[in-house]
């Protein structure tokens, strides 16, 4: 059994494990074939990326990875193990008050914030592979962005950047601008 601490310590580009639907795979390897770019992976390696891989792959498509390791090919590493999920299933999500304040501390291509929906993303590394390309995302760096990202995107996308969630935006008097 793979604890979700196991895991973390695997989101390195030579070490890219991330569990799926209670399995836990290395997919180091395969990241370069990934149809969809190694970025994604890359992205989400050390958490259960179970919500992001549901909005685009159904779960036969672990099929083969899984009778890899029944059968006992090679690439049989590609299953490590059953997941140890923390109590209530996935990663918690965040319970941190962002202020408007720091959220504008965050505005920089190297540090950049982003609010969709109510909840604080750090989309620094995301940015970098996002194909929209970075600028789309930096340009509302310290902003909340929902309504940009409406336009483009169905709520259900957020999944892909869930483990970049940095707290809850908790507004302003003003608002955020």
């Amino acid at each position: 059994v793979i604890t979700s601490e196991a895991l973390q310590q695997h989101a390195q580009p030579d070490n890219l494990w991330m569990a799926l639907h209670g399995l836990v795979y290395n997919l180091t390897e395969f990241a370069a074939r990934h149809p969809g770019g190694s970025g994604i992976i890359a992205s989400l390696a050390g958490s259960d990326a179970t919500a992001a891989f549901q909005t685009v792959h159904s779960e036969d498509l672990l099929q083969p990875f899984q009778q890899q390791q029944a059968g006992g090919s090679s690439q049989s590493s590609l299953v490590m193990g059953r997941f140890d999920a923390p109590a209530g299933g996935a990663a918690a999500a965040p319970t941190r008050s962002i202020t408007e304040e720091e959220l504008k501390q965050h505005v920089t291509a190297d540090d950049c914030w982003v609010v969709f929906h109510g909840v604080v993303y750090d989309m620094t590394q995301f940015s970098k592979t996002h194909k929209g390309g970075a600028y789309m995302i930096t340009k509302h760096a310290g902003k909340d962005a929902t309504d940009t990202y409406k336009v483009f995107h169905k709520k259900d996308k957020l999944a892909l950047v869930a483990n970049h969630q940095v707290g809850i935006f908790a507004g302003s008097e003003s608002g955020l601008t």
